[in-house]
């Protein structure tokens, strides 16, 4: 269910003329027994669209990311977009979740999400304006994607005028708590996110949630045994890439990958 703003139902908008969806720029979705209020800018993106009929983005593998977080843990969650992910892992137990969306029109949805809502404490947005990558850097978001926010890339140049964004690597932050999940979805750059997580992956073995380009399917699975990771989901849903989900060997569980 989706709801966007008051509707009198004995006036036009029961008639279908009153304010279209997105008019006031908030969506609902169920969790439970509770509604998620999530701030919207554009009822036709990729993953708004999804807020606005009121369910949450790739619910299914947002389920599978969750079985790997033992509640009071810390989730990472590079490439946070709105809020679609943190917000179903803060609700799902996370002690913490640490976002970063460095396009700041996402940024400021997300913001505005987690401002809307109690209960979400566990959302810390210490470093949520950083990109993430292998050293520190300074890049401009680019968003080529009609109506999808979640396409945008971080590249060395921008627009006249346009500020850049700090990119920081992982190894490079204080994060509190056992981090036992790290999500990665940053259109391309999953190796330099990894490359600068070096010390967080030997220290923690979180399980890792990671979409990852056609292109660099070689080095994730030379990564993946290098670091002695096991896959034990895979899915194919876009032309591009597959979203793995993969656990450190001797964590008790049998690889099972599934196309």
């Amino acid at each position: 269910m989706a709801l966007w703003g008051r509707r009198d139902r004995r006036g036009d908008d029961a008639a279908g003329t009153g304010p279209a969806p997105g008019a006031d720029g908030w969506a609902e979705v169920a969790f439970r027994r509770r509604r998620v209020r999530f701030a919207i800018d554009d009822p036709g993106d990729s993953v708004q669209k999804h807020l606005v009929r009121g369910s949450f983005y790739e619910p299914g593998l947002l389920r599978r990311h969750v079985e790997m977080v033992p509640r009071g843990t810390t989730v990472v969650d590079v490439g946070a977009n709105v809020g679609n992910h943190c917000v179903f892992y803060a609700l799902s137990g996370a002690g913490r979740v640490y976002p970063f969306e460095p396009n700041p029109r996402a940024n400021l949805l997300l913001r505005r999400t987690v401002a809307a809502n109690s209960g979400l404490d566990a959302v810390d947005l210490t470093h949520v304006d950083h990109g993430v990558g292998a050293e520190p850097a300074e890049l401009f978001p680019h968003t080529p994607g009609r109506r999808n926010l979640g396409s945008t890339r971080l590249a060395e140049r921008g627009e006249a005028g346009e500020a850049p964004v700090q990119v920081v690597p992982l190894d490079s932050l204080t994060l509190q708590g056992r981090v036992t999940l790290l999500k990665i979805d940053v259109e391309g750059m999953e190796l330099a996110v990894l490359a600068g997580a070096e010390r967080l992956v030997a220290e923690h073995r979180p399980a890792l949630a990671i979409e990852v380009d056609d292109e660099s399917q070689d080095a994730f699975w030379d990564w993946a045994e290098h670091c002695r990771y096991h896959v034990v989901h895979a899915v194919k849903m876009y032309r591009r890439n597959i979203n793995y989900v993969c656990i450190p060997r001797g964590s008790g569980r049998s690889p099972a990958i599934h196309l």
